[in-house]
């Protein structure tokens, strides 16, 4: 009954859509940007017409990141592209990752934040159209 009860709250988290946008619009030169987030994924993407940066609620340094969309192989933000939590989105493995996210179905994280390692899943669901919305001029 109780691993019934796991394998049950497992299959769930891996099936919630909870990507929320929060938008915002700089006063100083109208610029708009999105964060999008995801509690069972663990990652936020903050977006702007020409930018996606990938970022975790790590506050670790030297953190990695790691995302694997569908069966494809895992994409790993090194420590080199990591400034604090965030990780560039004009380096090659965030180009990548937001291909398969804008085609995928699922989403897979791993990210440590010394001296533990988190996980997140999710689906992907709606976030390819809130990603367009916030690319939008």
């Amino acid at each position: 009954m109780k691993a019934a009860l796991a394998l049950l709250l497992i299959a769930s988290q891996a099936y919630a859509c909870d990507w929320k946008l929060t938008e915002s619009v700089d006063p100083m030169d109208d610029t708009r940007s999105c964060q999008i987030s995801s509690g069972a994924a663990g990652i936020s993407l903050f977006v702007t017409p020409d930018h996606v940066t990938f970022g975790t609620p790590s506050v670790y340094r030297n953190g990695t990141l790691r995302i694997r969309v569908d069966d494809n192989e895992s994409i790993v933000f090194g420590r080199h592209r990591s400034t604090g939590a965030y990780f560039s989105g004009d380096a090659e493995p965030a180009v990548t990752a937001l291909s398969q996210i804008m085609t995928g179905q699922r989403i897979r994280t791993v990210y440590t934040d010394y001296p533990k390692t988190f996980e997140g899943d999710a689906p992907i669901c709606n976030l390819p159209e809130l990603i367009r919305s916030c690319q939008a001029p």
